[in-house]
């Protein structure tokens, strides 16, 4: 399996209300597979990989009664059936083009009927999606004052 092409198709941040200490949520989903026509390509088929990468920010039901505003019995039945509450949403929507031999395109294309994919298949593709997000990620998290979704290096002074 070889990757042929990658490319954002959407990138999309949203922050809901003012930003507090919050737990993040990270989803990744595959949209569509299909065969995709490649005239370089001899021995080999080519698919097509749609995905989209969600970055949540939640406000959990724990939160100490100081770090939230006074509400009205309305909103508190509201809270108590959504115990969640979403902060800020950062998605990332693409496409992948892989090569690979035509027996690996068939069954990868067959499992998708059934909407499912193998795990020695998947495997590879999160990590090529971490790989090629995470970047964009931390930029559209920084662009809408959000924490940084992996840890930042930071210097400091040499102590004596």
């Amino acid at each position: 399996m070889r990757v042929i092409g990658f490319n954002f198709t959407r990138l999309s941040t949203e922050r809901f209300k003012e930003f507090i200490n919050s737990s993040k949520n990270i989803n990744i989903s595959f949209k569509n597979i299909n065969k995709e026509e490649v005239e370089l390509l001899k021995n080999l088929d080519s698919i097509k990989i749609s995905f989209e990468y969600t970055l949540t920010h939640t406000e959990s039901e724990n939160q100490t009664n100081e770090e939230k505003k006074p509400q009205t019995e309305k909103q508190l039945e509201l809270n108590k059936e959504n115990k969640t509450q979403d902060l800020a949403k950062i998605t990332i929507e693409g496409n992948i083009v892989l090569a690979l031999p035509e027996v690996d395109s068939k069954e990868i294309l067959k499992q998708w009927k059934k909407q499912e994919i193998s795990p020695n298949f998947q495997v590879p593709l999160y990590n090529l999606i971490f790989k090629k997000c995470t970047p964009a990620l931390v930029y559209l998290a920084d662009s809408i004052n959000l924490p940084s979704p992996v840890p930042i290096q930071k210097i400091q002074p040499k102590q004596d």
